[in-house]
């Protein structure tokens, strides 16, 4: 794929109402965002609630050189996005969970 042309790119393949919407769009993404508690992890748990460390990014990544758009999610680290109730950012969570996996925007190694 040649830069620019904006194809195989996550952000790119939003109808563009959905684009629009995320485009205006930050979350908030935390380390072991959606963690489960069981009592063995118990003290990693302390150990990172201790040392927080959470930032907030726009949804949609613009990449400065080739003006490609990427969605900036991930369900191990993105939290909520900022400004909608716990019900909507889950579900449009999940939406672009299912954008960010579909088999054209990822890569495996051998």
């Amino acid at each position: 794929m040649k830069p620019g042309s904006g194809l195989g790119r996550s952000g790119e393949g939003l109808s563009a109402p959905l684009r629009d919407f995320v485009d205006g769009l930050r979350a908030e993404h935390r380390f072991l965002a959606g963690y489960q508690t069981t009592e063995e992890n118990g003290k990693l748990l302390k150990r990172v609630n201790d040392n927080l460390l959470v930032s907030v990014h726009p949804l949609l990544r613009v990449h400065p050189e080739t003006g490609e758009r990427a969605l900036f999610v991930n369900p191990g680290f993105t939290d909520h996005i900022v400004g909608l109730s716990a019900l909507e950012s889950r579900r449009v969570l999940e939406l672009l969970y299912g954008q960010i996996t579909r088999p054209e925007y990822t890569v495996r190694f051998r």
